[in-house]
């Protein structure tokens, strides 16, 4: 019910009538709840369909700006909520009001099913395109690029009582974050990048761990120095040293032939700094580091002793 309450409430925020373009903030806010299954996908479909039925036609599009998120972003389950039901049929109702109006619904419902002519369990979807054909009106300009951000889902979310990158135990002050490129959850210092995700069909900047940020950005930099990527720079590489050592002397203190507990500790160390360093070299360097140290010195003293 509480949870409810809550996509209730975004809702209602990401279309007031006294916006003036889509809160694409709050849009994001409720798929997250409805890729986190805190709200079912049939809810927030029939919840949003009481905002639709309404006379004004600016909070309309409002409503189908959330729409179009939730089928970016949601995936198969709202899919099958809105293709698979008599809900985009019931979307025709709507195309009377306004041309931008008309526009939006028809272009969508082209969309879809140039995505999912494929699957026959969305008759609905088919149906309703066929209507449109029927009716006479005429299609806004189709491009496929548009029409393809259906065609691949967005990960599924994994959770975890830590984080997928440094392995820090979430609490009460170190909360959770999903990347919206792999799916993994991190903490906030693993998370600190932003990018847009074509291929998801979120095209402006949200929420991704840094080795996604590295990847989804890569293309956009090939034609500045060298300097500039994760791999070659050494202050980002000593940075997220810095940040392990200080993870680690948190630790109880650790020496040398301590066993199991220390090739954990070494494993994820390593594994931290490999996600970072890209360069082949540089990963071959740090495992000798850390073998060095795995006889000789605490993992806490090797990492201030060759990292800072």
């Amino acid at each position: 019910m509480f949870r409810n309450a809550r996509f209730d409430k975004l809702l209602a925020k990401s279309t007031s009538e006294l916006l003036m373009e889509a809160d694409l903030e709050s849009n994001l806010s409720i798929c997250d709840l409805v890729r986190s299954q805190e709200v079912t996908p049939k809810y927030a479909i029939t919840t949003l369909k009481k905002k639709l039925n309404q006379d004004n036609p600016h909070v309309l599009m409002l409503g189908l700006s959330l729409l179009e998120a939730l089928m970016k972003n949601c995936g198969t389950p709202i899919h099958d909520e809105v293709l698979g039901t008599e809900f985009v049929m019931d979307l025709l109702e709507y195309t009377h009001i306004n041309e931008e109006v008309r526009t939006c619904i028809f272009g969508f419902i082209q969309n879809w099913e140039f995505a999912f002519k494929k699957n026959v369990g969305y008759h609905y979807l088919h149906e309703a395109y066929n209507e449109i054909k029927r009716s006479g009106h005429p299609l806004p300009p189709f491009h496929e690029s548009e029409a393809m951000y259906s065609a691949e889902v967005a990960p599924d979310w994994k959770d975890g009582d830590e984080c997928f990158r440094c392995k820090s135990l979430f609490t009460t002050f170190r909360r959770k974050h999903h990347c919206r490129n792999c799916g993994n959850v991190f903490c906030g210092e693993c998370t600190t990048g932003r990018a847009v995700i074509p291929k998801f069909g979120i095209e402006k900047d949200v929420r991704v761990c840094d080795v996604c940020l590295y990847k989804l950005t890569k293309h956009h930099a090939a034609g500045s120095s060298s300097r500039d990527e994760p791999k070659n720079d050494p202050h980002h590489v000593h940075k997220i040293a810095r940040t392990i050592k200080k993870k680690l002397l948190l630790e109880p203190p650790i020496t040398d032939k301590a066993g199991s507990h220390v090739t954990l500790v070494i494993v994820q160390a390593f594994a931290s700094l490999a996600c970072v360093i890209y360069n082949r070299n540089a990963i071959l360097t740090c495992q000798r580091c850390l073998k060095f140290a795995f006889f000789e010195f605490s993992v806490s003293q090797m990492l201030v002793l060759h990292f800072c």
